[in-house]
């Protein structure tokens, strides 16, 4: 018994080309835009942490606060690479 005949269209080809990951990279311009804006965080990296200047009574179960306090601990430690790396394993 005969299978379905494949039909192929013109131009079919191209469109079905495996994408290699990890290959990409960026242009100069967004290069040089992302050191930049890398260097000034690196710079004043509680810049852009929000206040929270409020009273809670449980400061346990303000997600806001918590969040915060991690993320000054991790700016704390910006340039100790080894805690770093445990952290981001």
């Amino acid at each position: 018994m005969a299978g379905p005949s494949k039909v192929e269209f013109p131009g079919q080809k191209k469109r079905q080309r495996m994408r290699a990951r990890g290959t990409k990279k960026a242009s100069a311009g967004v290069r040089k835009k992302l050191e930049t804006s890398i260097a000034e965080l690196i710079d004043d990296t509680g810049a852009i942490l929000p206040i929270a200047d409020y009273v809670v009574r449980r400061a346990r179960k303000d997600k806001v606060k918590r969040y915060i306090r991690e993320c000054e601990k991790v700016i704390e430690k910006k340039n100790n690479r080894k805690w770093l790396g445990k952290r981001m394993v």
